[in-house]
């Protein structure tokens, strides 16, 4: 709007008007003239000379008269200079005219960003009577005004008019003037969309393609537009998802498969990188789907990470799509056995999860763990499987092991759970291997039930040929000299029964268990019985001098006396291994008659008795 030209008004003009008489109250009015415009824009930077005020004045009852014109801003100021031209017509004639204002004269106080816009007013200041030359001036009668509003043209403009962008959507700024806040984007043809589109700073979006949009931002002063263009090209950026089909078994080659087929605007080669999420991996595609053959173990899922063209654009986050998931269709067997996979015996129950869909699933017992001459080695095993049930928990079976030979404390064995199913016309299958340790379960033998004549015994239980053993009291006052001794000696016997018991325990790393066997003897006391009198002639009856229990009396000591209290016999260990006095001495019968006798021994009173010797 450079080359437009304003024509600026003088500010004062002077009308004479001659008129013969005037009988009525006289008026005059101003208006606007047939030519007259409403507004008008400028540049302030190259504003036009002048500008010109069409008016219509009317005028009654005068005859002749002066009428002043004056032209000020909205807020009343009066611009300069004051032209006063002398008009003359006759009464009741309408004069139509114009007047010409300098226009730089009215930008002076004009201040570009204070206000967008001048209002000037073209009016009839003051008139009178121009027939008789008088000095009064009227100001009544006067109506009317002539307006022309100015309005600065904007002045947007942009740092660049040629834009080259990645994507679908750029970002487009324009710096706007400082005359208005009102704004407008478009894009010829309508091929794109802005958001926003009122506002300096706004998104386009458009498919990409070779050749630039052209667009348009225009700034609107109320009635005065000016709207610049710049060109932009969208080049587009990579779209792609990632996908397979591939299952291994355990491991095996999978086929990831790249399609960037989606991509609007392709610039190949495109640069690739994806990751299983614990390596990364780089590609670069010279078509839009490619399908890459990759080394996979276990289950993987392959995802995109970036993307980049030939011209350097990267692929938006939100257009990398798709997950690879590589299947690992080998089973996942999961197997484990009670106690901490420790057990007493040679047997141990296990449990599984159960087979599920089209796997199989079996125990295998592999080997042992033995010490074979000062050498420790897995070496092969026996044993078999028992079922036992299943539930909604897993599978619980019982594994027996063949133990030939003691194998003090404990012994190692390891089996394995496998779990099979088909694949590819074979058998993918894997096996969860659990070792087993067997803790030897002792063998407790606490004797035979005892009758004893004495309070107290020598125990007799099986030395233990694993672990340790201990005795313990079950009824009775019993005091037991070494507890863990299996030949202790035990004494405070009575009349009453007496309960003891052998406990053998093989100590394992089973928490709060141990092997342990037990084994109880009973021992009761009878009161001892002595005789005194025996027949040793050999008829087979009463031949011996037997005194019942003597044989469970410990240190025993078995004397006789004659009558002249000379020894003639004298015994240990009386009746032990069924050795009783059959009347000799030295192989000679002793002569019958009356004989005195003591028996002793620990834990009873010893006994004093007259003994008498008849054979016949």
């Amino acid at each position: 709007m450079k080359n437009i030209k304003i024509i600026v008004w003088s500010t004062f003009l002077v009308l004479f008007f001659s008129l013969k008489s005037f009988a009525q109250t006289p008026t005059v009015k101003i208006e606007n003239g047939e030519s007259h415009i409403e507004y008008l824009c400028f540049d302030k930077e190259n504003p036009i000379d002048s500008i010109d005020f069409y008016y219509k004045i009317t005028f009654t009852g005068i005859p002749e008269f002066q009428a002043v014109l004056i032209l000020k801003n909205k807020n009343g100021q009066v611009i300069p200079p004051y032209p006063r031209p002398t008009l003359s017509s006759n009464p009741g004639n309408t004069i139509e005219g114009y007047c010409r204002s300098n226009l730089k004269n009215i930008l002076n106080d004009y201040e570009s960003g204070v206000t967008n816009s001048l209002e000037l007013i073209l009016s009839i200041e003051k008139f009178r009577d121009g027939t008789y030359g008088q000095d009064d001036w009227e100001y009544d009668g006067i109506s009317g005004e002539v307006i022309i509003n100015l309005y600065e043209l904007p002045t947007p403009h942009f740092e660049d008019e040629t834009i080259t962008a990645c994507g679908e959507t750029t970002q487009l700024t324009a710096i706007p003037g400082n005359q208005s806040e009102t704004y407008l984007w478009s894009v010829e043809n309508n091929l794109g969309v802005f958001d926003p589109n009122d506002e300096p700073v706004t998104n386009f979006t458009a498919p990409p393609r070779d050749d630039p949009y052209k667009i348009y931002f225009k700034q609107t002063n109320v009635e005065c537009s000016t709207e610049i263009s710049l060109n932009a090209t969208l080049l587009g950026s990579p779209k792609g998802i990632i996908l397979t089909n591939s299952e291994v078994c355990g491991s095996g080659e999978a086929e990831i498969i790249l399609n960037f087929s989606q991509t609007t605007r392709p610039a190949l080669p495109l640069n690739i990188s994806y990751t299983d999420g614990s390596n990364n991996f780089s590609v670069t595609m010279t078509e839009l789907v490619d399908t890459i053959t990759q080394i996979v173990v276990g289950n993987k899922i392959f995802t995109l990470l970036s993307a980049e063209d030939q011209n350097n654009c990267i692929a938006l986050t939100e257009d990398l799509t798709g997950s690879a998931e590589v299947k690992d269709i080998r089973p996942h067997p999961f197997a484990f056995a009670v106690d901490g996979d420790e057990e007493c015996g040679n047997s141990i129950e296990l449990w599984t999860l159960k087979p599920s869909g089209n796997e199989t699933g079996e125990w295998t017992l592999f080997e042992t763990f033995k010490r074979i001459q000062q050498t420790e080695a897995w070496v092969p095993a026996k044993g078999e499987c028992e079922y036992i049930e299943d539930d909604e928990y897993g599978l619980h079976e019982k594994y027996t092991f063949e133990t030939n030979e003691e194998y003090k404390d404990s012994i190692m064995f390891r089996l394995g759970w496998t779990l099979s199913v088909p694949f590819n016309g074979q058998i993918c299958s894997a096996t969860d291997i659990v070792n087993v340790k067997l803790w030897e379960m002792p063998k407790a033998f606490a004797g035979k039930d005892s009758v004893i004549y004495a309070n107290e015994i020598l125990l007799y239980a099986e030395k233990p040929t694993v672990g340790s053993g201990i005795w313990n009291v079950v009824s009775g006052n019993i005091s037991i000299d070494e507890p863990t001794n299996h030949n202790s000696k035990a004494s405070g016997f009575n009349n009453i029964p007496a309960i003891l018991e052998w406990t053998v325990t093989n100590k394992t790393n089973i928490v709060d268990k141990d092997c342990v066997s037990a084994d109880s003897v009973e021992i009761v006391v009878w009161k001892l019985r002595t005789p005194n009198a025996f027949s040793p002639n050999d008829d087979g009856k009463n031949d011996f001098f037997v005194i019942p229990g003597a044989s469970t009396i410990n240190n025993s000591t078995f004397i006789v006396f004659d009558k002249d209290g000379n020894v003639v016999l004298k015994q240990h260990d009386y009746g032990k291994d069924g050795k009783f006095w059959d009347g000799t001495v030295n192989g000679k019968p002793v002569p019958d008659g009356i004989y005195n006798y003591v028996f002793m021994g620990e834990g009873i009173k010893p006994v004093k008795k007259f003994l008498i010797i008849k054979r016949k």
